[in-house]
C-alpha cells in the first residue's frame, strides 16, 4: 500500500513538474514578443509618439504598450475594420454613424461583456482627435481577478476603420501614475484620413 502511494506521489509530482516546465516555456516564449517601443510607432492608418522605456507588443490586430506590464496598465491602439461585428452584441459601426452613435455601439458591447463586472460608465462625450470628431468613453469595472480597472477609451470613425486608443490601468495605484504619459500619446495621434 505504501509503495503504491509513493508511486502515485511521484506521478503527481512528475505531472506537476511537466506542467510547470511547459508553462515556463510558454511564458518565456511570450516574453520575446514584447520589445522596446520606438519613439514613434506608425501604421498605414495612424501614428503616435510613445514615452521612453515603454514596451510594445505588436499583433496583426492591435498594438499594446506598457511600462510595468499589461496586467497593471496598458495603452491599446487599434484600427478596427468597420465591417467586423462586435463579439458580445453582433453590432457593427457604420461609416455614416455620428460619434455618439458609434460610442453607443461600443458601450453596448462593453455592457454585454461578462468579463467586465460591475461596469460603470463615468463619461461619454464628443472629442476632437487630430482634427476629426470622435468620442471618449470613461468607465470603471472589476476584472475577473477582482481588481478595479479604469479606462479612457477614444474612438474616431475613419472609414474603412474605427481608430481606437484605450488606456486601462489598475484604478488604485497605476491609473494616475501614467495618465500624463497617456495624455501625451493622445495628443500625438496622427490619423491617415481615407474618406
Amino acid at each position: 500500500m505504501q509503495r503504491l502511494t509513493l508511486h502515485r506521489a511521484r506521478l503527481i509530482f512528475d505531472r506537476r513538474s511537466l506542467c510547470a516546465l511547459c508553462l515556463l516555456l510558454i511564458l518565456g516564449g511570450c516574453g520575446t514578443l514584447w520589445q522596446t517601443a520606438a519613439p514613434n510607432v506608425h501604421t498605414p492608418h495612424w501614428s503616435i509618439d510613445i514615452p521612453e522605456k515603454w514596451m510594445l507588443l505588436e499583433t496583426s490586430d492591435y498594438h499594446m504598450f506598457s511600462k510595468d506590464g499589461p496586467y497593471l496598465h496598458y495603452i491599446l491602439v487599434q484600427s478596427r475594420p468597420l465591417e467586423r461585428k462586435y463579439r458580445h452584441t453582433n453590432l457593427k459601426i457604420d461609416r455614416a454613424m455620428l460619434p455618439h452613435e458609434a460610442a453607443q455601439v461600443v458601450i453596448n458591447d462593453l455592457r454585454a461583456d461578462p468579463a467586465l463586472r460591475r461596469l460603470r460608465i463615468i463619461d461619454n462625450a464628443p472629442v476632437m482627435i487630430d482634427g476629426s470628431l470622435g468620442f471618449k468613453i470613461d468607465y470603471v469595472y472589476e476584472d475577473p481577478n477582482g481588481m478595479d480597472q479604469q479606462t479612457h477609451f477614444y474612438g474616431v470613425v475613419t472609414p474603412p476603420f474605427l481608430f481606437t486608443l484605450r488606456y486601462t490601468a489598475a484604478k488604485r495605484h497605476y491609473f494616475e501614475r501614467y495618465i500624463d504619459d497617456f495624455t501625451r500619446v493622445l495628443q500625438s495621434v496622427r490619423l491617415q484620413k481615407n474618406g
